[in-house]
C-alpha cells in the first residue's frame, strides 16, 4: 500500500514526517494521514516524492516492487562497475536461496558465501576510489 511505501521511504532516508512535509510544502499532519492510510498524496506530490527519493511513481504506489536507481550521470566505466557489483549480489542471493531451500548440500555453504568474487569486488572498489581521487583533484 502507498501508506507503507511513504513511511518506508521516508524513514530509510532519515526524515521525520515534519521534514518530509517541509520538503513537499505540506503539513506534518498530511504526511501522517498518508502513512495512516487516511488519505493519499496528489499526483503532483507523488511525482515530487519520486524525484526527491529517486524512485518511480509505480514504486511509491506499490505497483512495482523493484527499486530503480538513476545511473544516467555515470560514465560507461562507472556503470560497468555498478552492473558487476549487482551481478555479484544477484549470484550471492541465488546461492543463499538454494541453500535455504536445501537444494544443494550444506557442505557447499563455503562456496555460497564466497560467490561474490573478492578479487572482482576489490577491483571495483579500487577503480571507484581512483575515479573519486581524480574527481577530487580537479
Amino acid at each position: 500500500m502507498i501508506s507503507d511505501r511513504v513511511k518506508e521511504i521516508r524513514t530509510q532516508n532519515g526524515l521525520t514526517q515534519t521534514e518530509l512535509g517541509k520538503k513537499l510544502s505540506v503539513t506534518r499532519a498530511s504526511v501522517n494521514a498518508w502513512e495512516m492510510g487516511i488519505s493519499v498524496p496528489s499526483v503532483q506530490l507523488l511525482v515530487e516524492m519520486s524525484r526527491l527519493f529517486k524512485v518511480t511513481v509505480d514504486y511509491l504506489l506499490d505497483l512495482d516492487g523493484s527499486l530503480k536507481i538513476d545511473i544516467g550521470y555515470l560514465t560507461n566505466e562507472q556503470r560497468e562497475i555498478v552492473f558487476g557489483i549487482i551481478d555479484q549480489f544477484r549470484a550471492y542471493n541465488d546461492a543463499v536461496e538454494l541453500l535455504s531451500a536445501n537444494k544443494i548440500s550444506t557442505s557447499n555453504d563455503a562456496m555460497a558465501k564466497n560467490v561474490i568474487d573478492p578479487n572482482r569486488l576489490t577491483y571495483s572498489i579500487k577503480v571507484k576510489q581512483e575515479l573519486d581521487g581524480k574527481n577530487n583533484d580537479t
